[in-house]
């Protein structure tokens, strides 16, 4: 999914949305979901689009684990 949005645009669309909205998006979605999109995608590429937008992971971390 994301490959084909290009790393380029998902950088545009998170920093358009912010970081809560990709949180609320999540809950909705479903851990379970994002974690097949991530392993399609590679960690290694989520990563590099995390800190390119600026996100820290254990930021993130909370987040999802709050929301389990």
């Amino acid at each position: 999914m994301l490959r084909h949005v290009g790393i380029g645009q998902v950088v545009l669309v998170l920093r358009h949305v912010g970081i809560g909205q990709v949180v609320l998006v999540l809950r909705h979605v479903g851990i379970g979901q994002v974690v097949l999109v991530l392993r399609h995608v590679g960690i290694g590429q989520v990563v590099l689009v995390l800190r390119h937008v600026g996100i820290r992971a254990g930021m993130m971390q909370r987040h999802l684990t709050r929301t389990e």
